[in-house]
Parts: C-alpha cells; structure tokens; sequence
C-alpha cells in the first residue's frame, strides 16, 4: 500500500500513476491533471506524508521521526520556544534578584507567567509537526496565527486537570499518576481537534487508554535524547563566573533541547489518533474528527 500524496489516501500500488512526480490514486487524477492544464499545479510537498494509521510506532521509530521532523521545521520550532522561553527566563531573573526571602512571592508569580505562556509554543508546534506529517512545512508566522485563538482554551484545560490530578494525587497517590498520564495528549486535543476542558482530557484519556505504558513510557524516553546535549553543554557552563546571563542562556537553551520533546509528543498523539481511527491523515480534520471520543472507533491497539 501507498500514500496518495494529494488526499493522504492509502492505495495499492498497481493503481497509483504517476503525475508531474506525484503519486496518484485514480480518484485524484482528473483533479490534476485539469491542475496541469490550467497551469495551477500546487509545488510538490517538501517531505512525504509521513505513515500514521497503519501501525502504532514504535520508540526508536517515533525518536527518528522526531529528529526528522526537528531537522526540516526547526526554523519554527525554535522560533515559537523562542518567543515564550526568552522573556519568561528574563521574568524569572528579574525577579529572582536581591533578597531571596523578599522574592520568593515575585518569582512564584513569575513561574506560573511561565507555565501560562509556555502553552502557546506547544501549541504552536504541534499545529508545525501536524502539516509535516502531511508533507507540508509551516512557518513560524503561521504556526503562532494557528496557536494564540487557542491559548485561553488550552490554559483552561490544564487548570481543570490540574485539579483533576492533584484531587486523585490527595486520595491516593497512585491514581493521580495515572490520570496524568491518560492526559498527556490533552493541550495536543485543544489545538489539533478543537476541544477544550473535560472533552480535551476525555479524548486524550480515549488515546491512552488500554496502552498506557508505551505511551508514558515512549513520552518519558522522549527525554532521553535531549538530555545528552544538555548535560555537554552544562560543563564548560559550570566553569563560568555565575551570572544571571549565564543562567538565561543555559535555561533558554534547555528550553530550545526540550522541543524535541514537544514534538514528539505531537507525532505519537497524531499516529495513535490515526490508528485509532483507521483513517488517512486528510479525513481527520479540525472541522470535521466527528462526534466520537478515541476508545469508541471499534478496533484500537492495546
């Protein structure tokens, strides 16, 4: 089986043509060719489609396909980390000087400023790892237009499972880590299907459910690869004379490494919603995912 590379639809082979260097299932062919004969052909994607509904990926498949997608969109990728991590570090050393006690209130405040506007960047970059599944790259212009309408939905959703987690973790500790896992996709439900609050957490909870470990255990592993280059560049760092440069560099950097696993996190939500659905990527679309959660689609991977 192959991808069309014009509606993402999985055909065999045999009936695939070959257009102007496109694969073509039969069903797109007039549309192109009336394309060529109006002289309004699209440019071919920068990448092909990435595969998402045939199977659920594995660790060291999902790390490649990571480090793919970094390599071809990291002017946006770190343009949003950018945007969100350089002031709030900045917030966080203005607020950090002088007397610590007197501080401390300034600095949690500036903490939790962190944690708000930081939302926009994961949003930012799952809408970027979203078109290069497809085959298609996203600026870092586009990718914020796409990212801010959905920053109040997307904070307010991490507010409820906030309470969520923290209500289980005070019952029992076990069951708060639990459902911290089963929302692990949630800010990734608010910027690519358009749901907010429970129905965020719930669709995100769909996704997990039944494939808990690999999933917490492939978002852990996610970590794993940034965190050698992070601790290279922390030693010739601890030589220097403190600073609060320094500080905002080393953070600022962290932040930068830790994309990574940002958009891995975006990739493993869109392979496990595609699974679940069966369908190709182009029928999954903010307007129309349909009034199912993930868990209620039939078959799932377990």
């Amino acid at each position: 089986m192959t991808t069309c590379q014009v509606c993402s639809a999985a055909v065999n082979d045999d009936d695939l043509i070959v257009l102007e260097g496109r694969r073509v299932c039969p069903a797109c062919k007039p549309l192109v060719v009336q394309q060529l004969k109006e002289g309004c052909l699209p440019p071919m994607p920068s990448a092909l489609p990435i595969e998402l509904a045939e199977y659920e990926f594995g660790y060291w498949e999902l790390i490649k396909k990571t480090w793919s997608i970094c390599r071809q969109d990291w002017p946006a990728i770190v343009g949003l980390q950018l945007l969100v991590s350089l002031p709030s570090e900045l917030l966080v050393a203005m607020a950090s000087t002088g007397d610590d006690e007197h501080m401390r209130p300034s600095w949690r405040m500036t903490q939790y400023l962190d944690s708000f506007v930081g939302v926009v960047a994961v949003l930012g970059i799952a809408w970027v790892v979203n078109e290069r599944v497809q085959g298609r790259s996203l600026s870092f212009v586009e990718a914020l237009k796409k990212a801010v309408p959905r920053w109040l939905p997307a904070i307010g959703t991490n507010l409820v499972m906030g309470l969520i987690v923290v209500l289980w973790a005070l019952a029992l500790i076990v069951p708060g880590i639990v459902y911290l896992g089963y929302y692990t996709f949630a800010v990734y439900v608010v910027a690519l299907r358009g749901r907010a609050s429970t129905h965020a957490l719930n669709y995100s909870k769909g996704l997990v459910k039944g494939r808990w470990w690999r999933v917490v255990g492939k978002m852990v592993g996610l970590f794993l690869p940034p965190i050698v280059p992070m601790f290279i560049i922390a030693v010739p760092l601890a030589f220097l004379p403190q600073s609060q440069f320094v500080e905002i560099f080393r953070e600022t950097l962290n932040d930068l490494l830790l994309s990574f696993c940002q958009v891995g996190g975006a990739l493993l939500f869109l392979n496990l919603d595609a699974v679940e659905r069966k369908t190709p990527l182009s029928a999954i679309t903010l307007s129309g995912v349909g009034s199912r959660e993930p868990g209620q689609m039939g078959t799932s991977a377990t």
